[in-house]
């Protein structure tokens, strides 16, 4: 995961690479309710690919 705290939208941004579909909803859920923006990779390697292709500024790896 990694999460994105000063963005232009003055909300906390997070991007979560997880495989598993379980993990990943409850994941999104959790993040959702306490008001992150929730982006999703289905592995670290699309992960990565989105944090380099998209709107990303500011990431801080979390693990």
């Amino acid at each position: 995961m990694c999460a994105e705290t000063n963005n232009t939208k003055g909300v906390s941004r997070i991007l979560v690479g997880e495989d598993d579909k379980f993990l990943s909803n409850i994941y999104k859920t959790k993040l959702t309710k306490i008001g992150f923006q929730v982006d999703h990779a289905l592995n670290g390697e699309e992960a990565l690919k989105m944090a380099r292709e998209g709107e990303f500024k500011n990431l801080e790896p979390l693990f």
